[in-house]
């Protein structure tokens, strides 16, 4: 990893365009934050200021273009370190004037004054990034609060966004207008050109059709120092690598025989379709078998089973090799659930998903998921969560579930289940139910989507433009048509990363959180900025919940909850190097003081005492058993290095951060 460069999966999601500033200092910056200040030096066990009304959050800066690091408060004071990285992001030691003491990180304490104007307060460390255009408008970047806001008021808001699109697209922007750019049409490439969008401000509107949104202050800048590469390549050439690959997970309990060598038959109508093609080297598949836990099915021969990892000499003919020996269960399972969830985990987990542009998981089931809390399961994730999980590689998961009359009593729930799993982008949903169970019914639905993948590989090839991301080729049914419409995001992904596509050039700017037009689409994600102890505290308090829940559940004395919770915490805060809050009201405050003032809450952080007392039995377990699942995510997030950059040489593993989508927080 290159000193000055953030190249980390969970950052790069918010980091959004070519060349643009990395929250890495410099090499220099990261020299000087372990050398002595001078004379002026500070203990490095100097703590930074908080936040005001805060115990536990810590006052930071963004800096602006053209910041230096100064050894004294003084405007003709000696340069430590000159042509700071815009946007590197600084603890606040001390403010002298108009000259902010700033550190780049705890342990290393203060090394010199950047001068006031040359930095941006950041209260909330919450950052922004532009969802994949497909399916939806682009964004506008407004001057200001008042342009964007006199956009929403206007009874014909989609008509004048509509021509102040055009005229951004034709780049006839700037100036006095109101609108300062425009997001880009191919989607940004997040593991090479880094952009990031600190939201500095944000307030709550009433969007057109009376559907709540927010507006958003955000600050953006290009770094000059890193053109765009390959921006001039077209997309016929910028495509010419683009693979797709095919992980399918199937149930293999005894049930399954029919469906199995019928998946089997549209993989061979695949490999017979594209041997002779341009695109026959394009396509590769995986395979994973599951079943359930050996502890609950002795007889069932396995839990999971990866027979082919999904990588780029996993052929046809070997999918095809492994498929026929593939045999169900010679034991029947107890009840009608099985380990899905662990079977798409171990998919996405022994894949080599960044050799293709197209990431597709295809399950297939004729019954529901055993849940967390159910336990005996492969991992501690349920169906939202896991569809986080793959979400965050840019992984859609496609389910095909057989609605089966053996199966009546669990269809319900299995396909309420299986649609958070396979939701995208947009409240697009990639599940497919088969009524009835049919083979027959069921050969079609994998068919479909065999031949929309294909169709937009071979559009993809034979690209001579970008694909747009608003006008898809209409599709012959919905199988096809939601195919069509992931795999246009995904080639958009992919087309940015190999143009470079460079992000809006602004420093800040006013864009909504959803299409204004359309408030129903999502425009952007929006993440928190975490560091690795705060996702400790955030993990072992969510864990001291569950277990004190499910104790006051289970003795039926819920006046004992918030007590018994108080004193965990407490316990937990007598070591020195946690920061966190005893004394709180409500389970956000307990989760930590970095949740209360996001621009998004959630029902768990508004359960007070007396909303806990209020609450019926079931109300308790259901918020216990989401918590449960949440938890799963903070241990495989906390326990992966790869998750975790430090932002200056040095500095101890509690320092690392990462930025956490806010779809993850309780």
């Amino acid at each position: 990893m290159k000193q000055s460069t953030i190249r980390h999966p969970l950052l790069a999601t918010f980091a959004l365009a070519a060349g643009l500033a990395t929250l890495a200092p410099s090499s220099a910056l990261a020299q000087a934050a372990q050398r002595p200040a001078g004379p002026q030096a500070q203990s490095a066990s100097r703590r930074p200021l908080l936040v005001e009304g805060k115990q536990t959050l810590f006052q930071r800066v963004l800096t602006r273009p053209g910041a230096k690091i100064l050894a004294q408060p003084a405007a003709n004071a000696a340069v430590r370190q000159g042509d700071v990285k815009p946007f590197s992001v600084f603890y606040v030691f001390g403010r002298q004037g108009n000259f902010v003491e700033v550190g780049g990180s705890l342990a290393g304490g203060p090394v010199g004054f950047i001068p006031a104007d040359r930095t941006i307060d950041w209260k909330q460390t919450i950052v922004a990034a532009f969802n994949n255009p497909a399916g939806r408008e682009r964004s506008l970047l407004f001057r200001d609060q008042e342009a964007i806001d006199s956009v929403i008021r206007d009874p014909a808001a989609a008509e004048r966004l509509s021509a102040l699109r055009a005229e951004a697209v034709a780049g006839r922007v700037g100036g006095n207008g109101p609108v300062l750019s425009i997001e880009p049409e191919a989607h940004i490439n997040i593991d090479e050109n880094f952009y990031i969008l600190p939201i500095m401000e944000h307030a709550d509107r009433r969007l057109p059709g009376r559907l709540n949104g927010k507006i958003l202050r955000v600050a953006a800048v290009r770094r000059a120092d890193n053109p765009a590469r390959g921006a001039d390549a077209s997309a016929a050439d910028a495509m010419r690598d683009f693979k797709v690959g095919l992980n399918f997970v199937i149930d293999t309990t005894i049930t399954m025989g029919p469906y199995i060598s019928r998946t089997q038959q549209a993989v061979e109508r695949i490999q017979a379709e594209i041997a002779s093609s341009d695109i026959a080297d394009k396509v590769r598949f995986g395979l994973t078998g599951f079943r359930q836990s050996l502890a609950i099915a002795p007889r069932a021969g396995y839990h999971t089973r990866v027979a082919l990892p999904l990588d780029t000499s996993s052929t046809a003919a070997n999918f095809l090799a492994q498929i026929r020996s593939l045999d169900v269960a010679q034991a029947p399972t107890p009840g009608w659930r099985e380990d899905s969830l662990g079977g798409v985990y171990d998919a996405i987990k022994s894949a080599r998903w960044e050799q293709f542009g197209g990431r597709f998981v295809v399950l297939v089931t004729d019954a529901g998921p055993r849940l967390a809390r159910e336990g005996h399961v492969r991992v501690r994730l349920d169906p939202r969560e896991l569809n986080g999980f793959a979400a965050e590689q840019n992984i859609a998961i496609f389910t095909l579930h057989l609605k089966t009359p053996q199966g009546a009593q669990d269809n319900a729930f299995a396909e309420s289940a299986y649609r958070q799993l396979s939701a995208w982008a947009n409240g697009t949903s990639l599940y497919f139910g088969v009524e009835g169970g049919g083979v027959d019914d069921f050969g079609r639905t994998v068919d479909d989507l065999a031949a929309a993948l294909l169709q937009q590989m071979r559009s993809a090839l034979g690209a001579s433009a970008a694909p747009s991301a608003s006008a898809p080729a209409a599709p012959q049914n919905s199988v096809q048509q939601t195919a069509q419409l992931v795999g246009l995001a995904m080639q958009l992904a992919y087309l940015g990363e190999r143009q470079g596509t460079a992000a809006p050039d602004v420093f800040e700017a006013w864009v909504s959180d959803r299409d204004i037009a359309n408030p129903r689409k999502s425009a952007l994600d929006v993440r928190v900025f975490l560091t690795k102890s705060q996702l400790a505290n955030l993990r072992d308090v969510t864990q001291a919940i569950i277990e004190k829940g499910e104790a006051s559940i289970q003795n039926i004395d819920p006046t004992s909850f918030f007590q018994q919770l108080r004193s965990a915490v407490a316990a937990m805060s007598r070591d020195p190097s946690r920061l966190m809050s005893t004394e709180f009201s409500d389970l956000g405050s307990a989760l930590g003081e970095f949740l209360q003032d996001l621009p998004y809450q959630s029902d768990v952080m508004r359960i007070t005492e007396q909303r806990w007392l209020q609450m019926s039995g079931a109300e308790q377990r259901e918020m216990i058993d989401r918590l449960k699942s949440k938890l799963g995510l903070y241990e495989q997030i906390h326990n992966t290095p790869s998750k975790w950059t430090a932002l200056a040489d040095g500095v101890p593993d509690g320092e690392r951060v990462s930025a956490i989508p806010l779809a993850f927080m309780p």
